[in-house]
């Protein structure tokens, strides 16, 4: 049942984010250099975590353009 849902649900979601990136790469908007797979891991565990253990979190989408930008401009201090 695990392997089905898995099949059915996750693989799915997880090639539609593979997609979005390989797009932003395309454009010029993602490093070329980046590793798909942990950055899907990153968002999409970081994004399953608010929504089960803080639900007061915003909306999905405000979430997640809030989420990108900080991956998009880094967590170093501007020099």
């Amino acid at each position: 049942m695990l392997a089905q849902y898995k099949q059915n649900f996750i693989e799915p979601r997880r090639k539609a984010f593979a997609q979005i990136l390989q797009k932003g790469i395309q454009k010029g908007q993602i490093r070329d250099d980046i590793n798909e797979d942990i950055l899907v891991d990153l968002v999409s565990g970081a994004y399953l975590y608010c929504m089960l253990f803080k639900p007061e979190t915003e909306d999905s989408g405000a979430w997640l353009q809030k989420a990108f930008l900080l991956i998009e401009n880094g967590i170093r201090p501007s020099r």
